[in-house]
Formats: C-alpha cells, structure tokens, sequence
C-alpha cells in the first residue's frame, strides 16, 4: 500500500492507502496489494496472446457498429464473447506469473493455487465489457481505451457483518446525516441480487446517534469465509468509479476465492436484532467510521464499505461519493472541532 497512487491505481486503492495512516487504532484496513493501471494491457500486449488482442479489437468495432445501429442483441452477444475469450483464452506470461507469485507472499498465501488467483484477475478485467458497464461508459463519453482496470487484491476478512456507508445521507440530500446497510455475512450479499432486505438506517452525523430505521434485514441467507483460511478477495478498482457526476462504482465484478459457505440466517439469535447493547454500540460505530473516513479524505461525502468480526471494524474500501447533490452540513460538523468527536471507540 506504500506505492499506490492516484493515476496508479483506482480511488479504492489509493484511499485505502490515505485511510490507512489517518485512522485511529481501533478501526483497521486489510492486508492490500494492487495490480496497477497498464497489467491487463501487458498480458494483451504478450507474443502469447496476440491472437486474444487481435480478437478484441475486431469484436470492440462490432460492438461499436451495433451501438450505433442501435441493435441492442448484437452488442449484448459480442460482449459475452470478449468476456468469455478473456476468461478462457488470456495466458499468463513469465513476468506477470512472478508477480502474482509475489502477490501471494505479500498476503502471507504463498501456498495457494495462483491459478485461482490469475482466473479471479481475468474475471474482474472482463466485468470492464459486461453489457451495463459498456452502455454506462457509453453515455458518460467515456471511451473503452480511456478507462483503465486495476485489481485490488485483499486479504478477507470473516465477517459477522458487513456494512455500507453513504456519509452524505442520498435519500435525504443531506450532508449532516448519513445513510447505512448492514447484512449478515460478507458484503457480497449486499452487493448481489440475492432476494431480501438489509438492514437500512439513516443516522445524524452529530448529537445523540438516534437512528431512523428504513428498512429490516430480511435475506435469508448469508455469505461466511472460513475463519480458519478465509482466502482473498479480488476486487475490481477502475478508473470509471470517481468520475464527476457519474457513479461508476459497481459497475465491474470482484471476485472472491476460498472457502465460502452460504448459510441460513436465524434472525431471531441475530445480535443486530434482538441485543439492543449490540445494536447500539454498532450504530455509534458505524457513525464515527464516516466522520473519521470523511476527514482523512479530505472532508467530502464518501462511500464506504466494511465489516464487522467480533467487534472488531474492518474498512475494505472507500471512493468519494458521486451523483447526489447535498445540503451542506452545518459549520458544527467541522472535522477540526475536536469537541464534537469521541476520543475513543465508541462503546468502549
């Protein structure tokens, strides 16, 4: 995390990096390593896949063609190609293996099958032409050689819970308050389609932390790493995702690897619903996590993704948050007024 940059890598990089050194010692960022901007046009650019780029380029002109003829099947097919050729055809080549290896060892991993991680590493390269990516980029201006894909590759964590945070509340337009989800297990339940709720709460940024619930959770299932080995996480950390006025983030896929368990979730033993103490301690966590995010970033709205594993709040990422237009908060809020901030973890 030492070397990443803005330019480098994408914002979830390089405000990991930021947030690292800027937090206090109770809240914590995983293990990191960044494949850079530039690693997917190297293995392109490789004697072994010139066949793989030649491809590319003839299928991207198709798909411009059928974009502009309007012919929405077409682009949709001719992007599964290119997604399915990256996946199955891609060949690492001997300096790119090293530095994968080099991955590996930087996350205490060595023993793991680096095919698993080079098939995780093409997966998030492809998500850059899934059909909504595509269009999205399309609208924005934004050309395909003008967005660059890099990976972040985390340690994962075995969560209890994970959470997203919008510091500036989007439903309210309001930057006093923020807006949160919260689900059981790791956070790709919340960034999926499976079927349910999570659990929603807007909360004041100051004062007494009284949340308005928005929502219950009601998935019924949830995603746990093995606590023992509970692998990596590869994620995906392009240019596109902190654009002005687009909200990018989301768009292209990260790809988890290890053992993974998907469980029943009981929520009448779950902590966040039937342990008040729990409820409350999370909630006031929750809340100084965006305020102490927001002013190591500079002071402006952020979105923030976590868990939580025996207490203990781990931050996996954060990107500035685009595409909502807010009231500004009251001067009260000011990050340099020492006074409206807790001193120590809330709760303890």
């Amino acid at each position: 995390m030492a070397d990443f940059a803005p330019g480098l890598v994408g914002a979830k990089a390089s405000n990991l990096a930021k947030i690292a050194s800027a937090l206090p010692s109770w809240l914590s960022v995983p293990d990191s390593v960044a494949l850079p901007f530039g690693t997917m046009e190297h293995a392109l650019a490789n004697s072994c896949n010139r066949g793989v780029l030649d491809f590319l380029h003839s299928r991207l002109a198709q798909v411009e063609s059928a974009r502009v003829a309007r012919t929405a099947a077409a682009v949709s097919s001719t992007l599964a190609e290119i997604r399915q050729l990256i996946v199955s055809e891609l060949h690492i080549d001997g300096e790119l293996e090293l530095a994968l290896q080099k991955v590996l060892r930087l996350l205490a991993r060595p023993d793991d099958d680096l095919t698993l991680l080079w098939n995780a590493v093409k997966r998030v390269w492809a998500s850059k032409w899934t059909s909504r990516a595509f269009v999205s980029r399309a609208r924005t201006g934004l050309s395909d050689a003008e967005l660059s894909m890099g990976v972040l590759v985390q340690r994962m964590i075995p969560a209890d819970y994970a959470f997203v945070l919008h510091t500036a509340n989007p439903l309210a337009l309001d930057a006093s308050s923020l807006l949160g989800e919260v689900v059981v297990g790791l956070g790709e339940m919340l960034a999926g389609s499976a079927p349910g709720r999570p659990f929603c709460f807007a909360l004041p940024k100051t004062g007494h932390p009284s949340a308005a619930i928005l929502s219950y959770p009601s998935k019924r299932t949830g995603l746990f790493a093995d606590r023992a080995s509970p692998g990596l996480i590869v994620r995906s950390d392009s240019s596109g995702e902190d654009l002005d006025d687009f909200a990018g983030a989301g768009l292209y896929d990260s790809v988890a690897f290890g053992p993974i368990r998907e469980e029943h979730v009981d929520y009448s033993t779950c902590s966040l619903l039937v342990d008040a103490d729990f409820r409350e301690w999370l909630l006031a966590s929750l809340r100084q996590v965006a305020t102490d995010v927001e002013a190591a970033l500079g002071g402006a709205p952020q979105d923030i993704e976590g868990v939580v594993s025996d207490r203990q709040i781990t931050l996996v990422q954060a990107r500035p948050q685009v595409g909502v237009l807010v009231r500004p908060a009251p001067k009260h809020l000011s990050h340099d007024d020492d006074s409206s901030r807790p001193q120590q973890q809330p709760g303890s």
